[in-house]
């Protein structure tokens, strides 16, 4: 299937219910030249005057919804899928934008009480992935401004006066009260944010129902996803979708103790290797780990209910580099657990889920979604969208071309490209062989400043941006060099 960046804008937006087939066209041009890179602002992104201004008042128009937009390219996810697969990836995960060209009144604040000058908004993102972690598309997206009335902090009134009345000091002091917290906890969901999760498991499993499609998604989320209203909802959605969370809490068991001790007593059922990646002052490496399991069913103090689970334990075994702590995780999970393949299944299938901290990075870093200047909420909103389907086809074309690198470089690019790619790099030209993909993304990612080896590993998707922006002039030029009959390929 020819995924080039004309036909994966056609394909994302393809279903999108704008109102006017007009708009729908006018989506398909914008996104296209956001899918060869965008640059944040439409100015940048967009050279061409006519095609500026359209942009501008696309993105303006308050009938052109972005949860329009996102449903088309769920439903284009879903297409892409291969035929036999049983699920699909979906890792989740909120990102905080931060936006200091946009207006005051289309932001909230993203920091602490501390950093009330950072402003912003926060995004709740789901990528569709195949079980080997390739990127499909963009199946969910929702950004949201946070309230400036924040929530009041600190114990209340009552147990400050009795702290103080007592003088009691110690950890306790500073922190929240029980009253606080119960106050907090029985807020209902539509009140949290933590909301969007449930929220972006019920839009893809709409999208999967809508489609007639036999895959079934499976979710992947961190520690922020451990609470109680997502864990019984995986337990009670078992049969549309498979859930897996790493555990934040080491909550109470039926019919007693807690988790970690349950799995304690458990026998080591295998070893692997987990591949970490670098983050920060973490230096990547490839961790042994021994993995336990079991079935279990978790209660909780606060809710009424039982949900029954799987639990899955990795932990590092064997030296650790110095100051780098030892991989540790508590997989909640719905997948059936009866055998060790299954239980390797969860932990790899968990593995993947750091493609979408990866998709945020080239988000911020390639298609530049912070430097935009839009001034209201909705503006925002539709164009942060766009450039996000553009992230994910960079992501793509990365990850098929080191998992495919033998795949023919014309099913992710267009003929016109190619020409351009090949008059800039003849040595992708061998005879009677056509460029592989592995092959013409290095040659964009070299247009951009990959150096190969020396850079230490295969192209980024910063590298892969630089390049896919000289492609774009490259393709531009002969394009017009073509049509006047200056050039003769």
């Amino acid at each position: 299937m020819n995924t080039s960046h004309l036909q994966w804008a056609r394909d994302d937006v393809a279903r999108a219910e704008l109102g006017d087939p007009r708009r729908l066209r006018r989506a398909v041009v914008i996104l296209g030249d956001l899918a060869r890179h965008g640059a944040g602002t439409i100015t940048a992104s967009i050279r061409r005057v006519a095609k500026r201004e359209a942009a501008y008042r696309f993105v303006e128009n308050l009938r052109i919804e972005a949860r329009a937009l996102v449903r088309s390219a769920a439903l284009a996810c879903l297409d892409r899928l291969q035929e036999g697969l049983t699920y699909f990836l979906v890792p989740l995960d909120f990102c905080f934008l931060t936006l200091p060209g946009a207006a005051r009144t289309a932001t909230g604040p993203i920091g602490t009480s501390r950093q009330s000058h950072c402003r912003g908004l926060v995004a709740m993102t789901g990528l569709a992935l195949t079980p080997r972690g390739t990127p499909l598309g963009l199946c969910f997206q929702e950004l949201f401004a946070r309230s400036d009335r924040r929530r009041p902090k600190g114990p209340c009134r009552r147990c400050r006066a009795t702290w103080k009345h007592r003088k009691l000091r110690g950890r306790g002091r500073p922190n929240s009260c029980s009253h606080r917290q119960q106050a907090r906890m029985a807020l209902p969901l539509a009140q949290k944010e933590t909301r969007f999760w449930v929220n972006a498991m019920d839009f893809v499993v709409a999208r999967v129902a809508e489609a007639d499609t036999k895959a079934r998604p499976w979710f992947q989320g961190d520690r922020g996803a451990d609470f109680w209203d997502l864990l019984t909802w995986a337990s009670d959605h078992h049969s549309q979708a498979w859930v897996t969370v790493r555990c934040k809490i080491d909550r109470k068991l039926e019919p007693g103790g807690r988790v970690r001790q349950a799995l304690g007593q458990r026998p080591v059922l295998g070893r692997k290797e987990v591949e970490i990646p670098a983050l920060g002052s973490r230096q990547a490496r490839t961790a042994q780990v021994e993995i336990r399991a079991a079935p279990v069913v978790v209660t909780s103090k606060q809710r009424s209910g039982r949900a029954p689970l799987g639990v899955v334990w990795v932990h590092e075994v064997g030296p650790v580099p110095e100051g780098q702590a030892r991989l540790d995780w508590v997989l909640w999970t719905t997948y059936p657990i009866r055998t060790l393949q299954a239980v390797l299944t969860v932990v790899t299938s968990y593995e993947h889920r750091w493609v979408i901290e990866e998709f945020h990075k080239t988000w911020k870093s390639v298609c530049g979604v912070e430097k935009t200047q839009l001034r209201s909420l909705h503006a925002l909103q539709v164009w942060a969208t766009l450039l996000a389907m553009a992230a994910v086809r960079i992501q793509r074309l990365l990850k098929r071309a080191r998992e495919n690198p033998t795949a023919p470089a014309s099913s992710e690019f267009s003929d016109l490209e190619l020409q351009a790619l090949l008059l800039h790099a003849p040595g992708l030209r061998k005879p009677k062989s056509a460029p592989t993909l592995a092959a013409a993304v290095e040659a964009i990612a070299t247009l951009g400043g990959y150096t190969g080896k020396s850079s230490g590993g295969p192209p980024g998707p910063i590298t892969l941006g630089r390049g896919l922006e000289d492609l774009r002039v490259a393709t531009a030029t002969i394009d017009v060099l073509i049509r006047t009959g200056r050039l003769n390929l």
